[in-house]
């Protein structure tokens, strides 16, 4: 998990662990900003991001994570 949250790059578009999908467009240490609309963009912990849109998931969603 570590390797791929080290990967991220700007541009990337990629989904959290909650759902939420958008593109990478600042990162910073801890935190990961993404364009989730034009003109929308919010900061989520670097850790939420789950994988990139549209392929596998590197992390599972929480919610599945705490029902196993």
């Amino acid at each position: 998990m570590q390797q791929f949250l080290d990967s991220l790059k700007v541009n990337d578009r990629v989904v959290t662990t909650g759902g939420i999908y958008g593109q990478i467009t600042r990162l910073g240490e801890q935190s990961v900003q993404i364009q989730i609309a034009d003109k929308v963009r919010i900061e989520v912990a670097k850790a939420s991001i789950g994988g990139y849109q549209g392929q596998e998931p590197v992390q599972e969603p929480a919610g599945e994570r705490a029902s196993q």
